[in-house]
Parts: structure tokens; sequence; C-alpha cells
């Protein structure tokens, strides 16, 4: 019998937490442009297009898809499902069915667990630790109904204690770098063993006397380090035959079963690669087969061929673990080695900054510690069940079977909101890059702000002072910028706000994201009365934190003054009370979207003007005949400035109320413009794109007909909006299968 070739890429999909802690948002990040943060733009570039794999012809048309999580091993964070959940629940149930269904279809799940946040698991306290992986292990039992098999370590990060838990939570498995395990010793004879291939190994725990306890133990993958280097940094994702090619030079001849395992960041496959998803899409369903090569899950594969070896753990180089991304033991996420220099950074800012976390962490868990027990009839189960609120939003459930009688829920929820922050702190991609100025460290730095903020409404006053003075140490790269606690100071305790200024905020980018109804994992707002005057918009809408049960309505009047882009008077409609603030009140990045929506504002009142002006310019070759049209350079170029304008505000009347009347507004401006020839598009920017989640829940809400979507399709290809035409073209494809598989169920 001839034996068989199996191949397994696991695709670790993650973002970190994002959000503002004061509004539950992103945000807009300029970095990200065209989209308006960076979870949205690496949805659009991967997560999506590996959900919708294209194999075209040499003429661009479609021939098939292939949704590559049918053939991945794969895991997703809980934090980016949550946002990919909230924004495009289509798409989030899509996946969450495709890993139910081959879990139902094969016995074996493809997917596997996560810790939550993404901290470096080996640095945590042993609490932070256990709640890190407790959480990560019922967040996916949550979501997709069956325990996990295998569990992702973020970063790869390990050590004994690490698999301690794991094996205590009755995971199967875990994936590393071969360079992290070591001692590979047959299991019958006990003889050393050289690695060959993927295929796993065991690791037992031990007795303090170093004694081997059997019924304790967890298999170890090693991946193929080399194949998932060449994957990540060189060029054999360029196309399906390559990378067939390439996966297959790993195997050895005569290898009974051999597994070979690629392991990499799942934003390789279209946001770091272009076009990667496409090449896994063409390998898996032709490439790999012609080689012989059979995917498979690991979970499968460790049920089919159990672990002939067992191995140890490579300690690291403070005996305090390892990673796949350090060769200095877990040194990149605490200070000590140049990982992540690019050669030309000073990284000791590292050690400050975990140092001052580290000092605020232990600030907040005495906090939790000393009054949680006011609050809470037991605090550690409480700590340990908090996710099924961040997962499910199971609010009223938790608080019935864990809050005291007659305690305070909202000091409760406060306590949660701690404890969770206090981990949100060491967040990995706070230390992993080469300055503590980037976003994902400031990132961090907000959750500690957030930390300070709670500390002070239980008693705890001025921590900031001794949180700041550690930052001091930590010396950015950049002169202008100083050090952490200048950042920390002059930036991120200014992006606090108040419940009033976050009601504004939320109120104005609900309606600006054409919904009616947004809610996060902070808070809910539902507007309910919204009236449009000249220069300004005025709204009533219910704001309710979504932990603590508080809500408030409140009446909003946002003014896009002379004065000022977007001023804000709101009024709690319970107490009266009245309060106005201008836009420059917010931090940076909510002023820039403010003024973003200001301009929309300005765009939208002035259309009949701009139409005028279209129209005008349009009529000036017909009043001159003899004059070729391209000769009025002018002209032309005017038009299709004037189009792209009017064509942005008609397409976002559409998208706040898709109408038959909106689409043919919008249709007869790009008949026109076609009839005259004037090739323009809509400019991709932030509150374009930003609108794309108000598209797909038209689609997948109101159900166009087949003809609807494709004209719908049409208009999209020419105004040059091709994220809104790839929503389109899947909602035509889902149809189709919808379709055939009632005519393949009648048949039947």
């Amino acid at each position: 019998m001839k034996n068989k070739k199996y191949f397994s890429l696991h695709a670790h999909f993650y973002q970190p937490p994002r959000e503002n802690p004061w509004t539950g948002e992103i945000g807009l990040q300029d970095s990200a442009f065209p989209y308006d943060n960076w979870n949205h733009r690496i949805f659009m570039e991967c997560y999506l297009p590996n959900l919708y794999g294209r194999i075209k012809n040499y003429k661009g048309e479609i021939l098939e898809t292939v949704n590559n999580y049918e053939y991945l091993n794969f895991n997703f964070g809980p934090t980016l499902l949550n946002w990919i959940e909230n924004e495009y629940p289509y798409y989030y149930e899509k996946i969450i069915e495709t890993a139910k269904r081959i879990k139902e279809k094969e016995g074996f799940s493809n997917i596997i667990a996560q810790s939550y946040n993404h901290t470096i698991l080996p640095l945590d306290n042993f609490q932070n630790k256990v709640i890190q992986i407790l959480w990560g292990i019922k967040d996916f039992h949550l979501r997709f109904g069956f325990y996990p098999e295998g569990f992702w370590l973020p970063e790869a990060a390990v050590n004994e204690d690490v698999l301690r838990i794991l094996i205590d939570q009755k995971i199967k498995y875990v994936i590393l770098a071969p360079y992290q395990i070591k001692n590979i010793r047959d299991l019958k004879t006990g003889n050393p063993v050289l690695r060959k291939d993927s295929s796993p190994c065991i690791f037992y725990d031990k007795t303090p006397q170093g004694e081997k306890i059997k019924e304790r133990n967890i298999a170890i993958f090693p991946y193929e380090g080399e194949l998932s280097r060449k994957a990540a940094f060189e060029d054999i994702t360029d196309n399906s035959s390559s990378f067939a090619s390439a996966v297959s030079s790993f195997y050895r001849e005569n290898e009974e079963n051999g597994l070979v395992v690629l392991a990499s960041d799942g934003e390789t496959y279209g946001h770091h690669k272009k076009f990667a998803d496409l090449t896994l899409s063409h390998a898996f369903k032709y490439e790999l087969a012609k080689r012989g090569i059979e995917t498979i899950s690991l979970s499968k594969y460790l049920s089919l061929y159990p672990p002939k070896n067992e191995c140890e753990l490579e300690p690291g180089l403070d005996k305090e673990g390892t990673a796949w991304s350090c060769s200095h033991g877990v040194r990149r996420w605490k200070g000590g080695c140049p990982c992540g220099d690019e050669g030309k950074y000073d990284t000791l800012w590292r050690v400050p900054l975990r140092s001052a976390m580290q000092w605020l962490s232990a600030v907040a868990d005495d906090i939790y510690i000393q009054y949680a027990p006011q609050y809470f009839s037991n605090p550690q189960k409480a700590d340990e069940e908090f996710v099924n609120i961040l997962t499910v939003k199971e609010i009223d459930n938790f608080f019935a079977s864990n809050l005291k009688e007659g305690a305070d829920r909202k000091k409760a929820a406060l306590l949660l909101d701690i404890r969770k922050y206090s981990m949100f702190i060491f967040t990995s991609c706070g230390w992993f890059f080469n300055d503590i100025s980037r976003i994902e460290t400031k990132q961090n730095l907000k959750y500690a702000a957030k930390i300070s903020e709670i500390a002070s409404q239980f008693g705890f006053k001025g921590i900031d002072r001794v949180f700041s003075s550690i930052l001091e140490m930590a010396r950015s790269n950049f002169k202008e910028l100083s050090d952490g606690k200048r950042i920390y100071e002059n930036e991120i305790v200014l992006s606090s706000m108040t419940k009033e200024k976050a009601a504004a905020y939320l109120a104005v980018i609900t309606f600006f994201s054409a919904k009616k109804e947004r809610s996060n994992n902070i808070f809910s707002v539902k507007l309910n009365k919204i009236e449009i005057l000249k220069n300004k918009i005025l709204i009533e809408c219910d704001l309710s934190e979504n932990i603590c049960g508080e809500k408030n309505s409140y009446y909003i009047e946002a003014e896009n003054s002379g004065d000022s882009p977007l001023s804000f008077k709101i009024k709690d409609l319970k107490t009266q009370e009245t309060f106005s603030f201008e836009a420059s009140s917010y931090p940076e990045e909510i002023q820039k979207e403010l003024i973003n929506y200001a301009v929309c504002m300005i765009r939208s009142e002035n259309i009949e003007t701009l139409e005028r002006m279209f129209y005008s310019y349009a009529r000036l070759p017909e009043l001159n005949p003899k004059i070729t049209f391209y000769n009025f350079e002018t002209v032309v170029s005017e038009l299709k400035v004037l189009f792209s304008q009017i064509a942005a505000v008609k397409f976002k009347f559409f998208l706040f109320d898709p109408s038959e009347d909106n689409f043919k507004k919008l249709k007869e401006i790009c008949d026109y413009a076609r009839k005259i020839k004037i090739n323009a598009s809509i400019e991709n920017k932030p509150d374009i794109t930003a609108l794309m989640p108000a598209f797909c829940s038209y689609l997948y809400s109101q159900k166009p007909s087949r003809q609807e979507a494709a004209e719908l399709c049409d208009l999209l290809s020419y105004l040059g909006l091709k994220d809104f035409l790839f929503h389109a073209e899947n909602y035509l494809l889902e149809l189709k299968n919808s379709r055939e598989a009632e005519e393949k169920a009648f048949i039947n």
C-alpha cells in the first residue's frame, strides 16, 4: 500500500483588541487608509477573501469559488471574532457554520481555540494564565458548540506551566516551532530520534522528582520551519503550482504517512501577500491533489496516527519559555533582545513598559481581591465566567448566578472591567514592534488609563503618578516624543471622555454608518428619531451600558457651524441636564473622524448645486458641436470631479434608504455619465468603506432579487467600488448555490 502524504496548513487569524475603552469603537485609524480601521482593512484583504476564494479563467471570469476554511487548520482570536460578529454577522455565521459542518462531516474539527487576548502566557502571572486559557476555551465552546481539541498559543510562546494548564483543561495538542522542543525519544525504546517530519510528539507532565505522569500528557506538532518561513517571507505563494511544489519537496522518500505542517499568521494569505488567498484556493482544489498530497486537520491526524515519540520543551534563554518570533526566549515582550529593532531602533523601552504594566496589574488585582467578595458570591467563579458576557452577551444570567443579593450591579461591572483591562494591557502587540509610540502600544496604554479611572472610583487616587513615573524610563526612539510618560500624559489620558460625550459620538457614527442601531462590548445605541436640517442633525437616542444595564435617553444636536466642524449640544431626557462641547474636545483620532462627517454633511447639503454644475458643464459641448468633447479638457476634468462627488452622495442616500427611488436616482446619474463617456469612480475613502457593513446588511436582510443584484453589480463596477462589488458578487454566488441546492433537493 502506497504511503500517504498529509499536509496541514495552520493559519493563525488574529487581531488585538483595538476598541477605545470609553466608547467601545475602534475609531478612525489613518494608517489603514482607504479603510476606516485595520480590522476592516485586513478583513477585506484576508478573512473574507478566504471565505470566498475565486478560481478564475484567463479573462478574469469566476469559474468556481472555494471556501479555504474547509481545508485549513486554523484558529480565530476571540477579540477578532467579536469584531466580525458585530460588523458582518452574515459572514461571521458562515465561518461558524463552516467549522460546525467540518466537525459533523469528518468527526474531527479543523478549528482550534486561542487564549483570549493574545498575551504572552509564560510571562503572565498564574491567575492570568489560567483565565486567558479558560476564556479562550469558553469563548470557543460558546461560539462553535463543541469543545476544542487543539489550542493556539500566542506567538507560540510556551513553557511547562502553560502546558500543565492545557493538560488540566483536556486540550489534546498544540503547535510549536521545531526549535522549541528537544530530547525527542522513541516511546518504545527510549532511544534518541532525529525529527523527520511534523508528526506529533507527546509531552508528559512530571512530578517534582522528575518522574513522568503518564496520564497527564499533551501532543506537540512541530511545524516545518523552513517551509513556514518561505510562505511568510519568500514568494512561494505567488502561484498555486509553486506553492504545491514547495510543499511536496518536504516529504521524505519512503516516509510512512508523512505529515508536513505549515504554520503562519493567517494574514499572510491576502493581506501580507496579495492574492495568496487565491493561491491557496487553487492549490487546495487542484495542485496539491496532483502531487498526491491530502489536506488533513491535526485532530484527525492525531486520531489516526498517535505519537510514536516523546519530547521535552526547550527552557529558553531565561528559562521562562520560548516563542516562534523571538530567538531569545520570550525577551521580545519584556526587554533584553533586539528582535523587532529593524536594525536601527533601541528596544530598551520594553523593560520599563512591562514593569509599569506589572505594577498596575498588581494594583488592579488587589482592588478585585479586596472588593469582589462584597459583590460576588464567588469572585473566582465570576472572573472565570465573565467571558460569557463578552462572547454571547448572557448578561442577566451571569448576574443572576454571580451577583450577591442587593449588591450594586454597576460597581460589580466596574470590577469585572478592571480584571479584563488588567489583561488587555499585556496584549503582545504592545511590545512586538520598534517603539513605544506605535498604535499597538498606545492601545495597551489606553486600557491602563481606564484601569486608573476605575480604580479612582474605589478610592484609589493618584495611581497614575506612580504608573507614569515608571513609564518615564521608557525612552522613545523619536526625540520629539521623549518617553512613555510624555506619551501617556499628553495623548493617552486625554483620550478619556464622559458618557455624554461617548453618547454624542456613538449617535453620530451610527447615523453616518447608515444604521439605526449599533452595539459593541460596552454600549448599545438606538436612534429613535432623526431630523436633518441645514447644517444640523437632530437625534433622539437611547444609550445602554451593556454590562451594568444602565440606560439613558438623550436629545442630541450635531451642528456643522462655520466656527467648528461639528459642535454638540446634548440633553439627558430623564434629568434634563444639558452639556455642550466642540469636536476639538475629543481625542485626535475622533476629531479626524468627525471632520470627515462634517465634510459629508456639507457635500450632501449642496447636492443640488453640484448637480446643476455637473449638467451645466456637460451641456457645454452640446452648445459647441464643432469642438470635440475631449478638447474641453478643463470641462472633462471638472465633470469627473463633480460626478465622483455626486455619485458618492447618491450612493450614500441609497444605503441610508435602499428604496427603488434612491437606486433609480443613482442609476440615472451613472447612465448619463456613461452616455457622455465620463469614466470616473467614487474615491475609496474611510467614509465610503465604513458603509460596507450597512451594505451587507441590506443584501442579506432585504434580499434583492438576482436581477436587482446584477444591476447593482454593474453600477458598482462602473463606480470603481471593488470592495462593494465583492460583497455583491458573494451575494449572487449565495443565491446561485441556494438555487442549485433547491433544484438538487427537488430532483432527489
